[in-house]
C-alpha cells in the first residue's frame, strides 16, 4: 500500500488511515463476489408441456456436441439426468493468461463445470429422449409415456 504521509509530509496520516481502510474494504468486496461467482448456477430452465412431455434447457455457450455426456441412471427406485462437460483442461498457458485478465465486475462461470443432476418422474419415456445444441442452448425432450398422456372424459 502507498504511505503518502511518507511522500507528501506528516499532514497526510489521516488521509493514509482513510485510503488504506477504503482499499481493504474494496479487496474484501472482490473477494465476496468471487466466492459468489463459483456458487452461480447455470442458467436453466426445465418444464413440462400440455402433452406430459419435460423439456429441459440449458446455457451451453462455447461447448460442442462432444463436450457433454449425458446419462441416465436409477438410484433407489428413482431415474436421474446426469449432464457433465467433459472440456479438456487448460494448458498451462491458458491458466496463466486467464489469471492475468482483470475482470471489472464479474466472470462468467466455467461451463467446464457443468454438472447437472435432474430428477425423471417415473411418467416419462426414456427411451425415446430428443436432445439438440443449437446456438449455445442444450435441448432435451423427454416424452410422457402413453399410459401416462392425458385422456379427456366427456360427461354424458
Amino acid at each position: 500500500m502507498i504511505n503518502y504521509s511518507q511522500l507528501l509530509g506528516d499532514g497526510f496520516s489521516e488521509f493514509d488511515s482513510a485510503f488504506n481502510s477504503i482499499q481493504n474494504t474494496l479487496n474484501g468486496v472482490g473477494k465476496t463476489i468471487d466466492k459468489a461467482i463459483e456458487k452461480v448456477n447455470i442458467p436453466m430452465n426445465i418444464y413440462k408441456n400440455v402433452d406430459g412431455s419435460q423439456v429441459i434447457e440449458i446455457a451451453a455457450v462455447g461447448l460442442k456436441k462432444e463436450d457433454i455426456k449425458i446419462t441416465i441412471k436409477s438410484e433407489n427406485g428413482n431415474s436421474y439426468l446426469y449432464i457433465k462437460s467433459t472440456v479438456p483442461e487448460k494448458t498451462d498457458e491458458q491458466k496463466a493468461a486467464e489469471e492475468k485478465r482483470v475482470y471489472s465486475v464479474r466472470k462468467i462461470k466455467n461451463l467446464a463445470d457443468l454438472d447437472v443432476r435432474i430428477w425423471l418422474p417415473a411418467t416419462l419415456d426414456l427411451k425415446n429422449i430428443k436432445r439438440s445444441l443449437e446456438l449455445g442452448l442444450l435441448t432435451i425432450t423427454i416424452p410422457a409415456k402413453e399410459e401416462a398422456q392425458p385422456i379427456e372424459l366427456t360427461i354424458d
